[in-house]
């Protein structure tokens, strides 16, 4: 299911079966909820980790903990984790909608993933970035 999409505001969105990753030959300006790399900073990845075994606790996770998961998880899809923000999902990445919103010189580009299927009604927005070139 590896996939490759050129989004209309720039970048590009990778799909696999494991993670989702808005991709910036730019580097961009990002405001996120993410895990891993949150907060206000300068991003060239954002990315969605499907979570696809189940922890008992946060000290189980690979590294002993969810943020040093997902920048592993990162380096192992072959992203640069100081460059990144990351969040964890047990959506199917295949169940995506990309949704695109300009107004010059501004864009916004959403993704939104769900764990039921055909249902936008319960879709759960994963990745939203307001970004601007640097």
């Amino acid at each position: 299911m590896d996939t490759t999409i050129t989004l209309p505001a720039g970048g590009k969105l990778h799909a696999s079966r494991s993670h989702l990753c808005l991709a910036f030959e730019k580097t961009r300006f990002s405001l996120s909820t993410a895990i891993y790399g949150g907060g206000f900073k300068e991003i060239n990845y954002a990315v969605n980790q499907k979570l696809e075994t189940f922890y008992p606790s946060e000290d189980r996770f690979p590294g002993g903990s969810v943020p040093e998961f997902l920048r592993l998880s990162i380096l192992e899809n072959g992203y640069d984790p100081a460059k990144a923000c990351a969040l964890l999902t047990a959506a199917k990445m295949e169940w995506r909608s990309v949704k695109t919103f300009s107004h010059a010189p501004s864009a916004s580009t959403s993704i939104y993933s769900s764990p039921i299927y055909r249902s936008s009604v319960f879709s759960r927005k994963i990745i939203s970035l307001l970004f601007q070139e640097k």
